[in-house]
């Protein structure tokens, strides 16, 4: 069951954020960009940002937002019904979800068992994905690429729903052809 959050209105200091942060968002066009500000709105609506250690910021709720929204950017109906909790970290964590221990080396995890329907992201990790376009380690948009993946019901890099979609081949093939490029780079 979807739960709703409370209803909101964008903001004008919501845009000059995304301008700011998001080189995919700079390069819309207005009336895309408008389109993308609807989009934020409803993904917000619909899912829980929150942090137990600190508190969320706007800039947190739009970055997480964001990266829901851009790898499904040519899907405008797309609606993540996998996902209704993003909690954010004050670091990276382990699978206990502890900060600061040897083994806290994950930025972001989708859940699964009794934590599916809920995504995790180191918060510093989230906004250094934005910091740098192009370095290609965006975490927020690698983790909602997973729940993409995940929708049919397993994580094995072939999205059922976007199969149908002739510009997705290349990505099929890629992944095909080089699977231990992508296992190596990001284990799971």
């Amino acid at each position: 069951m979807e739960r709703s959050q409370p209803q909101v209105q964008w903001q004008q200091r919501w845009t000059d954020i995304l301008t700011q942060k998001v080189a995919f968002y700079r390069a819309l066009s207005s009336d895309n960009q408008t389109l993308f500000n609807q989009r934020v709105l409803l993904f917000l609506h619909t899912t829980a940002v929150e942090a137990g250690q600190f508190e969320v910021t706007e800039e947190d709720r739009l970055l997480v937002a964001a990266s829901a929204i851009i790898p499904v950017w040519a899907f405008p109906k797309w609606h993540y019904f996998n996902v209704h909790t993003v909690y954010l970290l004050p670091a990276s964590f382990n699978q206990q979800f502890e900060c600061g221990q040897p083994d806290s080396l994950i930025t972001g995890m989708v859940g699964t068992g009794p934590m599916s329907g809920k995504l995790a992201l180191s918060r510093p990790h989230l906004h250094l994905g934005f910091s740098n376009s192009r370095d290609k380690r965006n975490v927020g948009i690698h983790e909602f690429i997973h729940l993409i993946d995940m929708a049919d019901g397993d994580c094995d890099g072939y999205p059922e729903a976007l199969k149908e979609f002739a510009y997705a081949i290349p990505w099929f093939e890629l992944v095909d052809k080089k699977p231990n490029r992508f296992t190596k780079k990001f284990p799971t």
